[in-house]
């Protein structure tokens, strides 16, 4: 009998979690702001994006920049 390598590489993957790439993004803003202590050139260098990306996701997250500092 053969087994199906195919399903076995199903279930590991279904047994990972796997979050939304809009959640992990949030996650990752957050903490590039936290580490930055706020400062957006530094969290958008982390980040390697643009300082209006950085602005444009804190609005589309609706984040409050001295609430994400402050912990």
């Amino acid at each position: 009998m053969e087994l199906d390598s195919d399903s076995s590489k199903e279930d590991s993957a279904s047994s990972v979690l796997v979050r939304p790439l809009k959640d992990m993004e949030r996650d990752l803003l957050i903490q590039a702001l936290e580490q930055s202590e706020g400062n957006i050139v530094q969290a958008s260098q982390m980040l390697g994006i643009s300082r209006n990306t950085i602005y444009r996701k804190i609005k589309e997250f609706d984040l409050d920049i001295a609430r994400v500092i402050s912990g």
